[in-house]
């Protein structure tokens, strides 16, 4: 039996597979423990159901003083995987007036998250908590100096699903602009309990 490749076919196995994973976990002897098979990671495996296509929601909301308050959502589909404790979502990004596709890839770790995005636009944005970051957002329009001061970056896994939650101050050329909020929700299309 080789275990290297059991772990890597119960990674992408479907849901109704899962129980076999439980079977071969509970065949693992105190000799594979020693070659650092253990049963925690089948558990991780197990909890790993999440994997590949997934629906995301993202709802953001803008706070700026003497204006209405502005929300954005979007409901799309993408990728999900788990490698070294960090989830990363991927999903490509239409924007309305260009032909280019934006494709986005959101890491999350403990206490932090980064969002990169390459197409139509181009950034690296840090949301890490209690730090205040900089970087460039590039535009067809051109570019402008945003910094991020993330307040708060919780992240709740639970077996199908995520949810994130981030407040952070926005700047624009050193100047505060908003308090903003991003809710993230991150569910498996294979759940079937998803709702809008």
């Amino acid at each position: 039996m080789n275990i290297a490749n059991d772990i890597c076919i119960c990674y992408t196995m479907p849901r109704q597979e899962m129980r076999l994973v439980s079977k071969l976990a509970q065949s693992v002897t105190p000799r594979m423990a020693v070659r650092g098979v253990t049963l925690g990671l089948y558990h991780n495996i197990w909890r790993a159901a999440m994997t590949k296509e997934v629906l995301i929601s993202i709802s953001g909301l803008q706070f700026v003083e003497a204006m209405e308050q502005e929300p954005v959502e979007v409901i799309t589909s993408g990728d999900y995987y788990k490698k070294n404790g960090k989830h990363y979502i991927i999903y490509d990004e239409v924007v309305e007036g260009f032909s280019e596709t934006t494709k986005n890839i959101i890491k999350i770790g403990d206490g932090c998250m980064d969002i990169t995005k390459r197409g139509v636009t181009n950034v690296h944005m840090m949301f890490e908590r209690d730090k205040k970051n900089l970087t460039y957002y590039y535009t067809p329009y051109g570019s402008l100096l945003i910094g991020i001061t993330a307040t708060r970056v919780d992240v709740k896994e639970l077996e199908h699903d995520i949810h994130i939650l981030v407040d952070y101050a926005l700047e624009v050329n050193y100047e505060h602009m908003a308090d903003c909020k991003i809710k993230m929700d991150v569910k498996a299309k294979n759940a079937g309990d998803f709702k809008i």
